[in-house]
Formats: C-alpha cells, sequence, structure tokens
C-alpha cells in the first residue's frame, strides 16, 4: 500500500515546518496521509536536536510520526566522521527525492514518495491555509507558565521581540547576528507608546544585555532558556501576538508568517543576514526593515507570485 507521502524533517523547529507543511500541501493534493520520519535530524550540526513538531498538534490532517531507533543508536556511539558517513548514506537512499529534483518541470508528485530538503518557500504554507481557513495548531500539554503568559498577553496586548545570538556565536561566517538599531526603529514603526509592554524573547538573558543594551533595558519582560518555557511554547506565543519583531532566523520568520495570517502586524529584516539563506524567506507581505538603508518598506498585498506558484505547483499532479 502507498497510500501515504513520507518528509524527513532536518534542522530546529522553523526548517522542520518548512518541510512538514511541504509534504502537508502534497498529502492533501493527493488525499492520502502524511508519515514525519525523523532519521536524518540526528545527523545535523546541533546532536541535541529532536523532531519538536510531534508536540504539535493540527487538526483535521492525517498524520502518523515516525521515530528512528537506528538513527538514535548510530548517534550515540559514532563519532564526527562516523556522523557524516551515516549522513550521505540516509542521503543518497535513491528511494529520496530532494529539492532539486522535485522542482524540475517534468517532475510528477505520486503517492508512496519520501521527500528530504529544507523547502523554503511561503507557497505551501498560503496553498494549506488557503483550503483550511482555520489552519493552526495547539500544544500537547502546555505549562502552567505558559498558560499564565497567554492569558496575561492576551490583556495587555504587548509588542514581541525575538533575538537570535546564541548558536550564530559559533558560525560567524555563516550567521549574522542583527545589529540593535533594527529592533529600536521597528519599535517606533510600529507606533511604541509609553504604555506599551515589550516581551523579548532570547535563548540566553546575558547574551541580549551585551549585545542590545537599550532594548534590554526597555523590555518590561525577558523570556529566556532559564525562564520555564519549552522552545516551543515560546514559539505558540510569538505565533499569537498582535505586533511582532523577527530576527533572521527561520523560528522568527514563522512566527511572522502566522501574525500575518491571523491579520496582524509583524517586521522583518530585508537582508537575512545568512550565508546560502534563500531570500524567499524574507517575503514581501510583511514590512521590511532595510538594514542598509534604515528604511522600512511597508507591506505588499500582491498575490502574484502565489498565483504563479500555486499553477506550477498543481501541474506536478497531473
Amino acid at each position: 500500500m502507498k497510500n501515504f507521502v513520507k518528509v524527513k524533517v532536518i534542522g530546529g523547529i522553523g526548517n522542520q515546518l518548512f518541510i512538514f507543511i511541504f509534504g502537508l500541501a502534497i498529502s492533501q493534493q493527493l488525499k492520502v496521509k502524511l508519515i514525519i520520519d525523523d532519521s536524518l535530524i540526528y545527523f545535523g550540526s546541533n546532536k541535541s536536536r529532536r523532531m519538536e513538531i510531534t508536540n504539535l498538534i493540527f487538526d483535521g490532517f492525517k498524520i502518523e510520526f515516525k521515530s528512528s531507533k537506528l538513527s538514535k543508536l548510530l548517534i550515540q556511539n559514532s563519532n564526527t566522521l562516523l556522523n557524516k558517513l551515516a549522513w550521505k548514506f540516509f542521503q543518497l537512499n535513491k528511494k529520496t527525492i530532494d529539492e532539486n529534483t522535485q522542482s524540475k518541470t517534468q517532475f510528477r508528485f505520486a503517492e508512496g514518495q519520501t521527500f528530504s530538503g529544507y523547502f523554503q518557500d511561503w507557497f505551501y504554507a498560503d496553498f494549506i491555509n488557503e483550503h483550511n481557513s482555520n489552519f493552526n495548531f495547539k500544544l500537547k500539554n502546555p505549562s502552567a507558565i505558559y498558560n499564565n503568559l497567554v492569558t496575561e498577553s492576551d490583556q495587555s496586548k504587548p509588542i514581541f521581540v525575538h533575538v537570535r545570538i546564541g548558536d550564530y556565536l559559533h558560525f560567524p561566517n555563516i550567521y549574522s547576528i542583527l545589529p540593535e538599531h533594527y529592533f529600536l526603529d521597528s519599535l517606533n514603526h510600529l507606533g511604541l507608546r509609553d504604555k506599551d509592554k515589550i516581551w523579548l524573547f532570547t535563548e540566553n538573558l546575558t547574551q541580549a544585555k551585551n549585545f542590545y543594551p537599550e532594548l534590554f533595558n526597555m523590555a518590561n519582560k525577558i523570556i529566556d532558556n532559564k525562564f520555564g518555557l519549552s522552545d516551543l511554547e515560546s514559539f505558540s506565543l510569538l505565533c499569537n501576538g498582535t505586533k511582532l519583531i523577527a530576527s533572521n532566523s527561520t523560528f522568527s520568520m514563522w512566527a511572522a508568517w502566522f501574525v500575518n495570517k491571523n491579520g496582524f502586524n509583524a517586521v522583518v529584516p530585508m537582508q537575512l543576514g545568512i550565508k546560502g539563506g534563500s531570500p524567499a524567506l524574507i517575503d514581501e507581505r510583511w514590512d521590511r526593515y532595510d538594514l542598509e538603508k534604515r528604511t522600512i518598506f511597508p507591506g505588499s498585498k500582491s498575490n502574484l507570485r502565489y498565483l504563479e506558484r500555486k499553477k506550477e505547483f498543481l501541474s506536478k499532479f497531473k
């Protein structure tokens, strides 16, 4: 039986969501089950990463999560060289379809296919949202701290600011850390008033204070990795904000997508500052801050690109 489509997730929460939504769009069009496989995630640069999206609930979809015991065993008992060899073995599996293959004009989607890659294109999320107007997610077993913050956020409508520093420090040739003026100018753009509350989301409180001292002092609440929230709980809070200033990370960009989908305001950096990152991540629908000109370009409501991508996507099912 091939009444399924399978995707192998990689990376952190943001990248896991990209390939998950890609698979969801295909499975919905084929009217088959989606299988989410975690066998590749263990061989990434961050060995602590695990499949996070199993703790998200997406109502109305047929989804099965598949955990690989073999991959866990290999990663626990191998060195860096063996990890790379294992990664290549899993990636070069002839049954696994990569991004380049599926992007070819002659390619056709079919039941039983397996995909692996990043698939960083907002089209798939927009496609799912078009056909599921209430498209959203819930958390499995949210903590009491999270529930209290949701209530507080609903009442005070704070401006959410997400900064990414942590692991970017270890790869300066790949990732750029955003300047403080991006966040301060964006706060002014969102109409910051004296009575407004600012919630700052960061991995590390000390790092945030060192890199963004003025922003740090302006924040009414700082939510870091010692606050008591899981990464998914922080992500869920950001997604449900009414005003968001995103950082240059897929984690942040996905939150901006949900904020925008819900009809609220998100600001994103125009220059991604990530070597090899897709410019398409900086979607024109959002307010985009030009880091070079220190100017914010208002979001566009044009759907021409979406319609073009939709035509191309649907043609691959014929």
